[in-house]
């Protein structure tokens, strides 16, 4: 098979699975890119991104340029761009309609794993029960439809304010996990410790206030319970400051199953 990018022939290297298993994922030494079947790219531990890292031929210094179109190694179909809530904007992964098998290059492999491990340990300090990860972290494509997504879509709605932009800084990681059609769990992490509430509404006219850490912490996780199903919902976090004043950040969103 050859490279989507770059035509190079794709080397099968056998990777290992969190769970101690083994598959072969196709690889480009030349460029770093990814070929996975279909779901492998779940399994893959996240250590084993770095050993692929380190397989890439550093020593190319010819250029690649991007190109308009990528074909599918084993179809040779065009490659369509995912743009699903279940992976990150910043990061690109182009799959095939027909074989439903993923191309991703070496870069973008590092941040979606590690989007993929952070999201395993939310659900872990929220104590949520969860289905594999073959199941729940990667998209799952059958004739183009996403069955489940995890990620969080977040979406600023205003120019950030004075507070807000105090806020942005201190809120260094949010993430939402779909617990059922009525139940979403929040997280967040803050660069300092924190009292903090959450303040969320589907109506503005009917708002919404819970706390979430009563004493200062760095680590806050909250459940909203109690939501309409497929329903746009707002939220603001409202951070307490150690001078008594208050902090509240722009607004995020999420969609409820």
């Amino acid at each position: 098979m050859l490279c989507p990018l770059c035509n190079q022939i794709l080397i099968a290297i056998t990777v290992h699975t969190e769970q101690h298993g083994s598959f072969k994922v196709d690889h480009c030494g030349r460029c770093g890119g990814n070929w996975f079947d279909r779901y492998e790219i779940n399994r893959l531990a996240y250590q084993e991104v770095i050993r692929l890292g380190s397989i890439t031929n550093s020593f190319n210094n010819e250029e690649i340029y991007p190109k308009e179109e990528f074909l599918c190694p084993i179809d040779h179909l065009p490659l369509i761009k995912f743009t699903g809530s279940s992976v990150p904007y910043n990061i690109t992964i182009r799959r095939c309609l027909k074989c439903a098998g993923v191309f991703v290059s070496q870069k973008d492999l590092l941040k979606f794993k590690d989007q993929q491990r952070q999201k395993i340990n939310l659900l872990k300090h929220l104590n949520l029960p969860f289905p594999t990860v073959a199941a729940v972290f990667i998209p799952i494509f059958f004739a183009g439809v996403l069955l489940f997504s995890t990620f969080l879509t977040v979406s600023k709605v205003k120019e950030s304010q004075d507070n807000q932009a105090k806020a942005r800084e201190m809120i260094t990681s949010v993430q939402t996990v779909p617990v059922n059609s009525q139940t979403t769990g929040i997280i967040f992490i803050t660069s300092d410790p924190v009292t903090a509430s959450i303040t969320y509404w589907s109506n503005p006219l009917n708002k919404k206030t819970i706390i979430v850490s009563e004493t200062p912490k760095t680590v806050h996780s909250a459940i909203l319970k109690n939501l309409g199903e497929e329903t746009d919902y707002k939220y603001q976090i409202t951070l307490g400051l150690t001078n008594n004043s208050q902090t509240t950040s722009s607004e995020y969103s999420f969609k409820t199953q």
